[in-house]
């Protein structure tokens, strides 16, 4: 990763310092919408470098002189900016634009992304031609899309648990669902529980028939490992071995199933788009706030997506005698333990992007990065 020297830029210039002074005259007598840019480069593309100065050049131009310059990739640079700016433009792909809405949501920053990327589902302007674009959102031309995030939070037992235990568990909760359900009383191999409501689990496959619903387990303590926003999707999944996991769901405190599967993807309406479309999800348009549950190729066991409400709350838990993983946008990755927990919520904050396009875009603009038009 470049170190933070490198990754600055001087407004109007070749990115290398950090300063924001600049002697150009204004161009124009009334104020601009936004006083305050930052600009976010990718680091590894050097036409995304150029282009950070040339824009820098044009915004100075128009009478701004709050403009700095940082990496996408230096995120605690970032946060030291993100209080006092009106508006981040974004020089890359969609994983630039991931980055800068985790960091700038909290405090409620406008994105315009510049598509420097492959596909490019939430970039607004083209490289070749964003002078206009540009022009059209000082000048108070443009309208905000407000997007869903999730909001991971990762609780650890503040006790070791029983692998052996916790792995018996899901094994007999799972199969005393189907019992209830179906009426029958066999091994449950292969079935998809279907219950809702709270149960009480279970230690063990031998005391299903005497199983007390009156008596559910106490919740053990636990410490939480650490939050975290995405604003495309949240998977819990299998670690380095190309072996399944068992991962056990509820919904709003009601035991939903148990998924074996190589993993399973929370994702906004913004993500139904990425990894969510890979395994045939359904597409949601992006101002809904619904959550999207899907699983990675699950084994005889549910394999329909399920779309929640807004407000939901979705409990997992893997058991598995190898390492879980919890990636977030596909950027980074949370070791997860055995006994953990991932809660995925709504996150308290939306991600905002500036259009300039109809509001209607999205789905042409689906058509024409999928090739799907006959």
């Amino acid at each position: 990763m470049p170190n933070q020297s490198t990754d600055r830029a001087t407004p109007g210039a070749t990115p290398g310092t950090t300063s924001a002074q600049s002697t150009a005259p204004p161009s124009h007598a009334e104020s601009p919408t936004f006083q305050r840019v930052g600009i976010l480069f990718h680091p590894k593309k050097p036409e995304s470098i150029e282009l950070a100065g040339a824009i820098g050049d044009f915004l100075r131009a128009r009478g701004m002189q709050e403009i700095w310059f940082e990496s996408a990739w230096e995120g605690e640079a970032v946060l030291t900016h993100l209080p006092h700016v009106d508006l981040l433009i974004t020089l890359g792909g969609d994983g630039t634009l991931l980055r800068a809405a985790r960091l700038g949501a909290a405090h409620d920053v406008p994105m315009l992304g510049v598509k420097m990327g492959r596909l490019g589902f939430l970039a607004e302007v083209l490289p070749d031609d964003w002078q206009t674009p540009l022009a059209r959102v000082l000048d108070g031309d443009y309208w905000v899309e407000k997007r869903l995030m999730v909001r991971a939070r990762v609780e650890r037992p503040s006790q070791p648990p029983d692998a052996d235990a916790d792995w018996h568990t899901s094994t007999a909760t799972a199969a005393w669902h189907h019992s209830e359900n179906t009426g029958s009383h066999g091994d449950g191999a292969g079935t998809q529980p279907n219950a809702a409501g709270p149960v009480a689990e279970i230690s063990s496959e031998s005391q299903l028939a005497s199983a007390p619903e009156s008596a559910p387990a106490q919740a053990p303590a636990y410490n939480i490992v650490g939050e975290y926003d995405a604003l495309n999707d949240v998977v819990l999944s299998r670690g380095a071995l190309a072996r399944i996991v068992r991962i056990r769901v509820k919904l709003d405190g009601g035991y939903l199933t148990t998924y074996t599967c190589d993993g399973l993807i929370v994702s906004t309406a913004t993500g139904s788009t990425g990894y969510a479309l890979a395994v045939h999800g359904p597409i949601l348009p992006p101002e809904l706030r619904n959550i999207l549950v899907m699983p990675i190729a699950p084994h005889l066991s549910m394999d329909r997506a399920i779309v929640l409400s807004e407000g939901a709350e979705v409990r997992m838990k893997a058991f598995s005698d190898h390492e879980a993983m919890l990636t977030v946008d596909g950027q980074f990755v949370v070791e997860i333990h055995n006994g953990d927990e991932v809660v995925v919520v709504g996150s308290p904050h939306l991600a905002r992007f500036i259009r300039v396009r109809e509001h209607n875009y999205f789905y042409q603009a689906l058509m024409d990065k999928l090739r799907w038009q006959g």
